[in-house]
């Protein structure tokens, strides 16, 4: 099949493996090194989802994981995947895709009702419409209205692994401050992680036209990249995501399968320091029906254009707020294609953007934004207005590219507990208190120009190889011959009421309504707001609903942004399956079956075993032609008349040591452990802090120093665990030490009138009379 919108030349894509692929069921073909997202749009494919709330046609918005609307399920049978990001899906031979939230077809969606009565379920109507009879009346359809995608049916066939490391740095990001980064550090000798969630390194040099020492940037990227993956000390991982920090800096990544035998593959990585070079995140713009397909960021159109020789449309509009922009329209005029204006909303723009344009013959507006959209299931005009809201020109296009700044990937960083400050010049929220161990490095730290990227990024990490002992020296960096425009600042963004829809937040559906009946009902605490109107939750995760959001919210109660703040931040970064998470704890591996020591003699005398806490023990041991319901009143009845022996190994036995083994035990227990004598046994309660039973057992005094504690057998590990908590986080100055030797003893229980003979029958020195 032919792809129209396929620039001849050009690109990172391999023309010579093409691929085939399907989309709701009609073939495609794509070339090796495309994404998902780039072989549809090749094909002029823009419509391909509907949103999450009204089921609108909605279309590719972006070129990385901020993606919101292009969530796609790819696979069949047990291999499907519901809501995968389209620019993040690789092109493979036979790669089935399909539309989710929409049913019977994408093109006709019955749920498309929903949009046609929008006015009956603002923000937070399920709280309010569905209160009579009951919320149970509604909850299947609204259950089944509800959510995106559909879980898989079969089991999971794909096999995760899972990986625990150490390292001195871990670089989250391989763009150009990341690669300088591992770079200086790796010849430092430092053992270094560069963990990229891309299938290549390089990040923004692979999509926009930089010239590195009067070479074109792949040439140096390939000689980076080729060093580090030399150095022994250097680990490289492609297609893996820093997905969450937690406390002492410990990271968690999901890495990718690509040519191994396992889908996905789990690491926690403990590093003795942490760089942040995850660069920028564009923003969108807001304004009426800003979400149809064929508006998408403007740095993802040069994304599509450089990367993968790709043209999102024919006839394109450029709006914005920042320098940025001006560079997708430079980028599509120099590859033949129409621009039909560049729209700002600054009232002042320098003149050598200005007059660029002009050479290149496409038309400015200043001090003007977008004012409204036409179209269907594409693009098809906009309207121009001033910023009092008085209509400018009208124009036709069928590509918007939008840019309301950018907004650094600082997610990281707040999820350990770093704190943020909003920078009014670049109209987004900077770090501002970073956490022990964290170094920000490139456009994360709110930089935009190249060559300053890369020297700060060297100048930090040789601090950081000095602060941990390696002595680091300069590398030679390359001189950027040829950059392209960047943004070091941007301007406010106007927003104010219309009566044309306009979306805040595109995952879910937010309009800038909703956010007015927030604060008219007093959600207007930034936490409260987010939780009222769900901008910026769940897949998005604020990647490119947060900003917006916090405009909408500054607007609305007259508090400037940094007084508003922004919401908290917390892991996953990027949805992780519970697959990796499991890893290989499943089946038999899950919980492990553990025996007891003398399962063999059990097994030898008929016992049939059943799972108690984990532990396979006898049930009752049937004679032959004896079932048990026949063998348990039988050996009951022989305990009762004789004796009867009873395989207690699996009591949670812990030996607590120390001078203050007694004081320790005496505020555990509800009975007095301090008169308890050496050599004797006492009957001891725990209470936890509520004053509820939680374990019961006997406890032994060994020594005046040493105790010997039994628990239920199914509570060992949860007793222990509380035990290391008191003395870790509580009671820090009593000399203890706890050990569980549950599995180092045998047990055995003799009950019956004859169990002092069976005992004695045994020999021993100990006198065993009464």
């Amino acid at each position: 099949m032919k792809q129209d919108f396929r620039l001849a030349t050009g690109g990172l894509i391999d023309r010579t493996q093409p691929l085939n692929f399907s989309f709701n069921g009609k073939p495609y073909t794509g070339f090796a090194g495309d994404s998902l997202a780039s072989a549809l749009l090749a094909h002029g494919v823009h419509f391909v989802s509907r949103s999450f709330k009204y089921h609108r046609p909605r279309g590719i918005f972006s070129a990385g994981e901020e993606e919101p609307s292009a969530l796609l399920e790819i696979g069949e049978g047990a291999y499907r995947v519901p809501s995968c990001r389209a620019p993040l899906v690789p092109l493979v031979d036979g790669l089935l895709a399909r539309s989710q939230n929409c049913w019977p077809s994408l093109a006709f969606d019955l749920a498309r009702a929903l949009d046609y009565t929008h006015a009956l379920w603002p923000a937070g109507f399920y709280n309010k419409t569905f209160k009579w009879p009951s919320w149970h009346t509604w909850e299947g359809m609204v259950r089944r209205l509800s959510g995106l995608g559909r879980c898989p049916e079969q089991a999971d066939p794909d096999t995760y692994e899972q990986v625990n490391a150490h390292c001195d740095l871990l670089v989250c990001g391989g763009g150009p401050a990341g690669l300088v980064t591992a770079l200086v550090a790796g010849r430092a000798g430092l053992r270094v992680i560069l963990a990229e969630q891309d299938l290549q390194f390089g990040g923004a040099l692979l999509w926009e036209r930089i010239q590195l020492d009067g070479q074109p940037a792949a040439q140096w990227l390939g000689e980076v990249v080729a060093e580090l993956a030399a150095l022994p000390n250097v680990l490289l991982l492609r297609r893996t995501t820093v997905s969450g920090c937690y406390d002492h800096n410990v990271c968690t990544l999901l890495q990718q399968g690509d040519g191994h035998d396992w889908r996905e593959c789990f690491w926690t990585v403990r590093p003795r320091r942490i760089a942040l070079a995850t660069g920028a995140i564009e923003q969108g713009l807001v304004f009426g029906n800003n979400d149809r397909p064929g508006i998408m960021l403007a740095g993802a159109i040069r994304h599509y254009l450089n990367r993968y020789a790709v043209v999102p449309g024919r006839r394109a509009l450029i709006a914005c707020n920042n320098d940025s922009a001006y560079q997708s329209a430079i980028d599509l005029r120099q590859q033949g294609l129409e621009v039909r204006a560049v729209v700002d909303s600054r009232a002042e723009v320098r003149q050598q953007l200005i007059q660029q344009l002009a050479q290149l013959g496409v038309d400015h507006f200043t001090g003007a934004r977008i004012g409204n959209t036409r179209g269907g299931r594409r693009l098809r005009g906009v309207a121009i207005e001033n910023l009092s809201g008085k209509g400018i020109r009208e124009i036709s296009c069928d590509l918007l590219g939008v840019s309301g700044g950018w907004a650094p990937r600082v997610h990281l960083l707040c999820h350990a507990r770093g704190a943020l400050k909003f920078d009014a010049a670049r109209q987004s929220f900077l770090p501002d208190r970073r956490p022990a161990g964290f170094h920000v490095m490139g456009s994360a730290a709110g930089m935009a120009e190249l060559g300053q990227v890369l020297s700060l990024a060297m100048s930090d990490t040789i601090r950081v190889c000095n602060d941990l002992g390696h002595k680091a020296g300069q590398v030679r960096l390359p001189v950027v011959s040829q950059g392209v425009v960047e943004s070091s600042q941007a301007g406010a963004v106007p927003l104010q009421p219309s009566r044309r829809r306009q979306w805040i937040d595109l995952a879910h559906d937010v309009t800038f309504a909703d956010a007015e009946l927030a604060v008219r009902e007093g959600y207007d605490s930034v936490e409260h707001f987010k939780r009222y109107t769900t901008a910026g939750m769940a897949v998005d995760q604020g990647k490119t609903g947060n900003l917006n959001a916090f405009r909408a919210l500054s607007a609305l109660t007259g508090r400037t942004i940094d007084e508003i703040g922004t919401t908290t931040f917390r892991p996953p970064y990027m949805p992780v399956t519970l697959g990796a998470i499991a890893g290989r704890s499943q089946g038999d591996f899950y919980s492990p079956r553990r025996f007891l020591p003398a399962h063999e003699v059990h097994r030898q005398l008929g016992g049939t075993c059943g799972d108690y806490g984990g532990w396979q023990r006898p049930d009752c041991y049937p004679l032959a032609g004896e079932d048990v319901a026949a063998a348990i009143p039988r050996e009951a009845t022989a305990v009762r008349n004789s004796v009867g022996v009873f395989d207690n190994s699996p009591i949670g036995k812990i030996e607590v040591r120390g001078p203050g083994a007694a004081e320790f035990l005496h505020r555990i227990y509800i009975n007095d452990v301090h008169e308890l004598a050496v050599g004797r046994v006492r009957y001891g309660l725990m209470l936890n802090e509520n004053g509820v039973i939680i374990d019961d057992g006997v406890f032994c005094r060994l020594a005046d120093d040493h105790f010997l504690v039994n628990t239920t057998s199914g509570g060992a590990a949860r007793i222990l665990a509380m035990l290391e908590e008191w003395l870790q986080c509580e009671w820090t100055g009593l000399r203890v030490l706890v050990d569980d030797v549950t599995t180092q003893w045998a047990n055995f229980t003799f009950a019956g009138p004859r169990a002092r003979e069976l005992l004695q029958s045994l020999g021993s020195t100990i006198d065993l009379s009464a």
